[in-house]
């Protein structure tokens, strides 16, 4: 690493604002450095337990807890890209080049909401494991759209008047005429 943690969380010349801006400067800088993943990720391990360590006793480091939690927030997020680039590769590399896997969704969000509920709820993705979250995160990375929160958004679907699942009935019509156009062949 390009930098020791608790000498710059001891470093009484900096407030604590700065700590944390120096702190995620290199951190940013060695992970976009660095390129062997699992390098990368025994560092970002190593970090993350110093951090708990000081998290536990802040009486060795010169830094309030609230900003251990901060930079433990970082540690966190870097550790949850890394685990993907690990398990996805190939994808990691299609989205860092700004392009997503299928193409934009240009749907509503609405529909897209309406899916992601209907594959939770039937339980198609590893047997029911996964949550409406996970799905949703999924969802966003393929189609390169941020949904915000959508458990409020299905409120709002839940009220609708009329037909409740717009999106999904729309499915069905569209893939049974598909269905109807390959029996008449």
């Amino acid at each position: 690493m390009t930098f020791d943690v608790i000498e710059l969380l001891n470093d009484a010349a900096l407030s604590e604002r700065e700590k944390y801006q120096v702190f995620k400067m290199r951190l940013e800088e060695y992970c976009n450095t660095d390129k062997r993943v699992l390098n990368v990720f025994r560092i970002l391990k190593g970090i993350e337990e110093e951090l708990e360590d000081c998290r536990e006793s802040t009486e060795n480091v010169n830094v309030d807890k609230a900003t251990i939690e901060r930079l433990l927030r970082i540690i966190h997020i870097e550790l949850k890209i890394i685990r993907y680039k690990i398990r996805r590769p190939k994808l990691m590399e299609v989205f860092l080049t700004g392009q997503f896997p299928i193409g934009e969704w240009t749907g509503s969000k609405a529909d897209l909401i309406e899916l992601i509920y209907a594959i939770s709820l039937v339980r198609s993705v590893e047997n029911g494991k996964v949550s409406v979250k996970a799905i949703k995160e999924g969802f966003e990375f393929i189609f390169g759209i941020d949904l915000g929160n959508i458990h409020d958004r299905i409120e709002d679907i839940a009220s609708r008047k009329g037909s409740r699942t717009r999106f999904l009935e729309k499915l069905v019509e569209c893939l049974n005429k598909f269905l109807d156009n390959v029996d008449s062949r």
